[in-house]
């Protein structure tokens, strides 16, 4: 087992919410929703769909599983395109 240094977990942190945000918008674009639409569907400020798409904030489990459900695919599909 390696240790991993603080550094490392934030970068790894930081690469992975511009990831997950990416898939966001390309799904939520692939879908023909706009950023107020999305938010209006889940409950969240347009804002706040901004930054996810953007990685600036942390979005978690049940937030990620509410977007979702708007889009009508599953964490697997989400997940199927993410290296």
């Amino acid at each position: 087992m390696i240790q991993l240094s603080d550094k490392h977990i934030e970068k790894i942190k930081e690469n992975f919410l511009v990831t997950i945000g990416k898939r966001i918008r390309a799904v939520r674009k692939e879908k023909a929703i706009r950023q107020v639409e999305l938010g209006n569907a889940s409950r969240k400020d347009r804002q706040y769909i901004y930054k996810i798409e953007k990685g600036i904030v942390t979005i978690n489990v049940s937030t990620l599983k509410t977007l979702l459900l708007v889009f009508e695919i599953s964490f697997e599909e989400f997940f199927e395109d993410i290296k």
